[in-house]
């Protein structure tokens, strides 16, 4: 990576070699017009200079051919005779230039990569930030700009040349969403203690022309090695569009709901006259109507009655979510079961079921929903019962992580593991008329499930039946105190 990114700016090699000789050259021809007043003494002199241009300017190599050049030159040109010295002290003198031109060469070649490698790396840093899609800025200690791409320029307002050695705050000025008037957010508040945070997206960025744009943030301090702040970077986007999406989106589930409510309340009233009417017919012709047409009638009723408790399951599950909308609390689970096997209790007395439960944990949701999950796992082990074996429900729960599984085993009829998915779907039934339904309970334990962010999966029970699973977060794992 060092090579490839200090190339680009590197000199050929006959530039720093040619700059090299050159330079040994004019330290010859300074040295001569010395040469009265120096006399023999520091014959070296403007070679160590040179030496120490020459290794600035191309490196090691070109500072040690500087300081050999120097030493012939001087041994040629500035001693009595070609290679004629008056003394040991020449001969030492000659040594110690060698030595001290390699040493300087050495260490101001070392001096200059690490700085060309310094400065080839921010221009790839530089280059990186800059070639970003979200907008960045990056400022120094005293919160002042340094740099920011294309993309800040365009959402800001702002061009780089504009906002350089500005402060942070006069060129990023963010606000809460929708606040009238607008209520800014410090910087402090989103970069805080000199750590790396990402910001909500309920955030404005008031550009230079006074524009309010949505955006979502991360901020993040930039320290150098020792630990000390040296600056930050802020990297945003503009959600405008999501935002329009989700205002549609939101949009599109309220008409849905009220077209659900509209719906169900106009098919209500002809459907409980269509009911209340059969019934009388049923009951006024109960002597004059035959076998055949009895069944007719009965048929009207029992279908009226169905379709009524479709929907109101319907409406119910359109309703999930309306309910206790804010932040999840601590729900005793076990509590939660115990009322559903009281509501459930005339099926468990019917069936002659047995359902016994382990020591449940305390879980983050709503204590209605937690309790309506259970009603309709109990209620369907209960209802999906083989003929002539007494229905044994055990509910249990376990702990992986951040959350706690839950199980629903049964010895009923089972499931078809081809049918695994299917049953979550909506009004999606696998059994006929014989087994009473709305076909949509399951689908309503998975809505209430993934509300909180779990799952809800089945699989089949290794001697008979099923078992039905579903994880929830575990309370005390957000702060919360188990109860």
């Amino acid at each position: 990576m060092k090579r490839r990114l200090g190339k680009r700016h590197s000199r050929s090699r006959w530039t720093k070699y040619g700059f090299a000789v050159s330079v040994a050259a004019l330290a010859l021809l300074i040295r001569f017009p010395l040469a009265p007043s120096l006399g023999a003494k520091v014959p070296y002199l403007t070679f160590f200079l040179a030496t120490a241009a020459s290794a600035v300017f191309g490196g090691f190599g070109p500072g040690v051919v500087t300081t050999v050049l120097g030493a012939l030159f001087t041994v040629f040109w500035m001693t009595p005779g070609p290679l004629k010295f008056a003394g040991v002290d020449e001969y030492l003198g000659l040594a110690r230039f060698l030595v001290g031109g390699g040493v300087i060469s050495y260490l101001t070649g070392s001096l200059r990569e690490a700085r060309s490698h310094e400065a080839a790396l921010r221009q790839y840093f530089q280059q990186t930030l800059l070639s970003i899609g979200d907008a960045v800025i990056s400022t120094d200690d005293d919160r002042r700009v340094l740099l920011m791409n294309r993309t800040a320029e365009e959402l800001t307002g702002w061009t780089l040349a504009e906002a350089k050695g500005k402060a942070i705050e006069e060129v990023f000025r963010v606000v809460q969403e929708g606040a009238d008037p607008p209520i800014e957010i410090p910087i402090e508040r989103r970069v805080d203690a000199g750590t790396s945070a990402e910001l909500a997206n309920h955030m404005e960025l008031i550009t230079r022309k006074g524009d309010r744009v949505p955006i979502e943030d991360v901020g993040a301090a930039i320290k150098d090695e020792y630990g000390v702040s040296a600056g930050m970077v802020l990297v945003f986007r503009d959600i405008t569009e999501r935002k329009r999406g989700e205002l549609a989106l939101h949009r599109l589930n309220e008409d849905l709901k009220q077209f659900t409510y509209a719906a169900t309340h106009d098919l209500r009233e002809p459907l409980r006259m269509m009911t209340v009417s059969a019934q009388m017919l049923k009951r006024k012709l109960a002597t004059q109507l035959d076998q055949e047409s009895c069944r007719y009638v009965a048929d009207i009723i029992t279908g009226g009655q169905r379709i009524s408790r479709l929907i109101d399951a319907l409406l119910k599950f359109s309703r999930l979510g309306e309910i206790d909308q804010g932040q999840p609390k601590p729900v005793n689970a076990e509590a939660a079961l115990i009322e559903a096997l009281m509501d459930l209790q005339v099926a468990i007395d019917e069936t002659h079921a047995t359902v016994v439960h382990s020591k449940l944990p305390n879980v983050l949701g709503s204590h209605a929903q937690v309790r309506q999950l259970f009603q309709n796992l109990v209620g369907n082990a209960i209802k999906y019962r083989r003929a002539g074996v007494r229905p044994d429900v055990h509910v249990s729960a376990k702990r992986e992580g951040d959350d706690w599984i839950f199980s629903v085993r049964d010895n009923g009829i089972g499931i078809d593991p081809a049918y695994r998915d299917q049953i979550f779907i909506p009004f999606k039934r696998l059994h006929g008329p014989e087994i009473a339904g709305s076909g949509i309970g399951l689908a309503t334990c998975k809505r209430i499930v993934e509300l909180y962010g779990g799952r809800i999966w089945v699989e089949p029970h290794p001697q008979a039946g099923s078992i039905l699973s579903f994880s929830l977060h575990a309370a005390e794992e957000a702060g919360y105190a188990a109860s």
